[in-house]
């Protein structure tokens, strides 16, 4: 017959198991359900500026296809900055982004990006390279007469620092006859970012 002593430590040890199973440990995961307005949810797409010196009329097209459903699960907001004479308002919209894209059209001049004379984006390209890193930051360069590959390296060739300091660079010609290839592409430029923010969180 078992002691008192004995009787009494097995009937802590019952309790304590009954406990246990109606406590179990808690999940040191976030139990909050993922919802479209969740923060974590934002974070994982893109919030796109468009930086240019042109008026945004001329690539109101290039928004609007961002904004399409087909981008839909990699784009949360498409912006827009004109480019001033006023560097500081540029710099302040620079951490406003997770993706930059750089517009020029020949409408607007020559193709003069940068590293040739009177370029018009020498020190906004190293600044966006510099604080997004060369992968979130891309050229587009639209109304092309031609958009070959021969014609990209040409350009790349004159104005080096596209190459060096951003991921890619787009050319449109004024039909945009191009622009189911080059919306490949960009769709997986900005998965590949949204896959390495990811990765940042885990």
């Amino acid at each position: 017959m078992a002691s008192p002593v004995a009787e009494q430590k097995k009937g802590q040890d019952l309790q304590g198991t009954s406990h246990k199973s109606k406590h179990p440990p808690r999940s040191t995961k976030s139990e909050l359900p993922v919802t479209s307005e969740s923060p974590v949810t934002s974070f994982l797409k893109h919030r796109i500026i468009i930086f240019s010196r042109c008026q945004e009329s001329y690539y109101q097209w290039l928004r609007n296809k961002l904004k399409d459903k087909e981008f839909g699960n990699l784009v949360d907001e498409v912006c827009a900055v004109n480019i001033t004479n006023i560097y500081s308002e540029f710099i302040k919209e620079i951490p406003k982004c997770t993706f930059a894209i750089l517009y020029h059209t020949t409408k607007f001049g020559r193709v003069n990006i940068t590293n040739v004379t009177d370029a018009l984006y020498d020190k906004e390209l190293q600044d966006l390279s510099h604080h997004l890193g060369k992968d979130k930051v891309i050229v587009v360069i639209d109304d092309m007469k031609v958009t070959s590959t021969k014609e990209k390296d040409r350009i790349l060739k004159s104005q080096p620092s596209i190459g060096t300091l951003t991921k890619e660079l787009f050319l449109f010609d004024e039909n945009k006859n191009n622009l189911s290839k080059q919306v490949t592409c960009l769709k997986t430029i900005l998965g590949e970012k949204l896959i390495a923010n990811t990765e940042a969180l885990l």
